[in-house]
């Protein structure tokens, strides 16, 4: 990780005194090529096998936090197209994860092209121009090129449809994103404006 990388998984993965996630929301805005896709890449793998639920605090006087992996992970990759998704953010989830260390960790690990399983759960990509998605239970979703999700594109309904879905499980949602354009009411600049809502107060997060 560089140092901002690793300040904002350090932040992202902070508990709160009862074990709780301090957030369910995060967008990332940085330039086109300063890694945002590699870390939205890792940090899916993370939610597919890693150690990210809360279990209790460590009994050797440590106060370390306690984790375990989730029991059924069901992570979404989200983007506007399946190129975009599967040549993005999955492409490079699939190839953390095609080795044999990562074999030899994860139970039952399956890396295909376009989606990975393990013998919990899965790891795919989503799309607006998939299928309904109404009804399913995502643990964790991310939501790539934000600024590119607008009404006229299916990407308003997407986003609401994933957050939905993600409040069902508990899960958490992040978005990546470049800065956006002023006025077009991109997905990234809703998240924007909310996240200034809560800031001021106005809006209880």
């Amino acid at each position: 990780w560089r140092e901002s990388q690793a300040r904002f998984v350090a932040w992202w993965y902070a508990l709160d005194e009862e074990g709780v996630y301090l957030w369910r929301r995060a967008q990332v805005v940085l330039p086109k090529g300063s890694g945002k896709s590699p870390m939205a890449a890792a940090l899916a793998c993370a939610e597919l096998a890693g150690p990210v639920r809360f279990v209790g605090w460590a009994d050797d006087g440590s106060g370390d936090p306690v984790m375990r992996p989730h029991p059924s992970p069901d992570v979404k990759l989200s983007a506007l197209s399946m190129d975009q998704a599967s040549d993005a953010t999955m492409g490079l989830a699939v190839s953390m994860l095609a080795n044999e260390d990562a074999l030899a960790e994860i139970p039952g690990l399956d890396a295909g092209l376009t989606r990975v399983r393990t013998r919990a759960g899965k790891l795919t990509p989503s799309t607006a121009r998939a299928p309904s998605k109404e009804g399913l239970r995502p643990t964790c979703v991310v939501l790539d090129e934000a600024h590119l999700w607008v009404r006229s594109n299916g990407g308003h309904r997407l986003a609401e449809t994933l957050r939905r879905g993600v409040a069902k499980t508990g899960g958490r949602s992040l978005e990546t994103t470049n800065a956006w354009v002023a006025g077009d009411d991109s997905v990234a600049e809703q998240t924007a404006a909310y996240a200034e809502a809560v800031r001021e107060g106005i809006h209880s997060g």
